[in-house]
């Protein structure tokens, strides 16, 4: 009995820090686009409020801890649909689950937002 006790209060410790470190830990990233040309960081912004939205309704919602703006990439005028854009970048935010461990991927593309499914 004493050691499923301990056994209980070692899962509920970990679950416990696994949860709120990667979000103390793992910042948005999004100041580090405030040089880049272009409106990059205001764009790497609405990328990271893009994904918090897809990943907050249903049941992963529970599982994601953190979101990190990893990469901010300009699209060249050749690009599809580039001079339609409102942001002409892709921007890629990486999804972390308890402990920090990478998750997904979620990249912005002008106004489309998709899963790489892997991180």
């Amino acid at each position: 009995m004493k050691h499923r006790l301990s056994l209980v209060a070692a899962v509920l410790v970990a679950l416990l820090l696994g949860e709120p470190v990667p979000r103390l830990v793992i910042h948005s990233n999004i100041e580090e686009f405030a040089g880049v040309e272009g409106p990059a960081m205001q764009c790497a912004g609405l990328a990271y409020m893009s994904a918090r939205d897809m990943v907050s309704g249903g049941p992963e919602a529970f599982v994601w801890t953190a979101l990190r703006v990893i990469e901010v990439k300009h699209l060249s005028p050749g690009e599809d649909d580039v001079g339609r854009c409102e942001c002409p970048y892709e921007v890629r935010v990486r999804v972390y689950t308890l402990f920090g461990i990478p998750y997904d991927t979620i990249v912005t593309r002008c106004s489309e937002t998709y899963r790489l499914g892997h991180p």
